[in-house]
């Protein structure tokens, strides 16, 4: 299968055709049949976007910057919608949900240390959590109705707290370095797994703070952890080149994947097929049900960054990364440092569309449901929104904010 390259093939120049319109001015390219770009202005200041969520059912892009600023931007017009400055540092992640009374609520996490939660179509700020030490690196809601919320922090330290009273829960001491992994599980029971820099995993009781495993087969940096989408399988990756899958009842390792050639970056799970994505330039499918590996993927020409798997159009109210787990039809998305992005159909292992418009690392990443809008962003400050629904239209598709 050809894939379809999406990009900007105008022809002009930003510089030829920029419109200044302010802070934020906006400039169109192209009258092509191949789609065009827009681009939203910052002005003279230099933008550093770290961290990207969708938020209101895709209406709404939430972008964190370099220098504590949270914006949050119209997806469809590529406005601005307001702007936030409630962190003292980088913005190291964004996340959103939809809590149990259908508010859409959104996080941001900081180099500061503190952790700000606010409803998103209105912008009022819930609350803030300032007890960590050091840089707060992501921040998970909890599943079906977000009722609660998990960050991990470098002070070593993961802790959970209620999202309506913004009071702390528990929290999770242990690691012996920092913490650069939280995650859910999604069978309710309220467990949470972490990882970290200390080569370990552990799963944690969240309402009790209990450490109830202690996972230490890795030889390095453990980079990520992932729950299987009916929580009875737990994944790790480290930068010893291995993805190990753990029983989260037990705390027994159940099958390690040494296939990697470097570094593994990240796991996602779609069902019980895990996917890890390597500095090797691959990603790998493994097929738990079958204890054996379904495919390499291959293509990209760099470190591969990201990937997530985004699953199909659903009544669903959450955003799409955050319940791939339970989609059976999902495309999987990866990131590249060479600037490109790349969806995949798993089950052919084809290539669908390769997405340019980057030129350097990409930083951050989401998607929509059905990948309908893709947006990602770049070492050098660059955002680009590409919008799938019109990529045979003669309406521009890619934004660079």
């Amino acid at each position: 299968m050809d894939p379809t390259e999406i990009g900007n093939d105008s022809g002009i120049s930003d510089d030829e055709d920029a419109i200044g319109g302010g802070m934020h001015g906006l400039a169109r390219a192209g009258r092509l049949n191949r789609p065009a770009t827009v681009r939203l202005d910052h002005g003279a200041r230099r933008v550093t976007v770290r961290a990207l969520a969708f938020a209101c059912d895709g209406d709404l892009l939430i972008s964190g910057d370099g220098d504590g600023r949270v914006r949050v931007w119209n997806s469809s017009s590529a406005q601005l919608h307001y702007t936030q400055h409630k962190h003292d540092g980088a913005i190291t992640s964004v996340t959103s949900a939809v809590g149990g009374d259908a508010r859409d609520l959104a996080a941001s996490c900081g180099a500061d240390a503190k952790v700000h939660v606010w409803e998103v179509r209105s912008n009022l700020s819930l609350f803030f959590l300032s007890t960590h030490t050091a840089t707060v690196w992501k921040a998970v809601f909890a599943p079906r109705g977000a009722v609660q919320l998990a960050t991990c922090s470098a002070d070593h330290t993961a802790r959970v707290w209620e999202t309506r009273s913004g009071r702390p829960t528990c929290t999770l001491k242990g690691h012996q370095a920092g913490v650069v992994g939280v995650a859910w599980s999604p069978d309710g029971s309220r467990n949470i797994a972490t990882c970290s820099w200390d080569r370990t995993a552990r799963v944690w009781n969240g309402l009790t703070g209990k450490c109830l495993h202690v996972l230490s087969a890795h030889h390095d940096w453990v980079t990520a952890v992932a729950y299987s989408g009916d929580g009875t399988a737990l994944a790790t990756c480290s930068n010893d080149c291995t993805v190990r899958v753990w029983s989260p009842m037990s705390g027994k390792q159940v099958l390690v994947l040494p296939d990697h050639t470097s570094d593994v970056n990240m796991i996602v799970f779609n069902n019980s097929l895990l996917a890890s994505a390597s500095r090797d330039r691959t990603i790998r499918l493994l097929d738990l049900q079958k204890h054996s590996t379904r495919s390499t993927l291959t293509g990209h020409r760099d470190n591969i960054s990201f990937i997530g798997f985004v699953p199909e159009a659903t009544a669903t109210r959450e955003r799409a990364p955050s319940f791939a787990l339970s989609s059976h039809d999902a495309t999987l998305v990866s990131c590249c440092d060479d600037g490109s992005i790349r969806l995949w159909d798993t089950r052919s292992s084809d290539i669908t569309e390769i997405l340019t418009g980057l030129e350097e690392s990409v930083v951050a990443w989401d998607a929509t449901v059905g990948c309908r809008v893709v947006a990602a962003a770049a070492r050098d400050g660059t955002v680009c929104m590409w919008n799938r629904d019109m990529r045979k239209s003669r309406r521009p598709n890619c934004v660079i904010l």
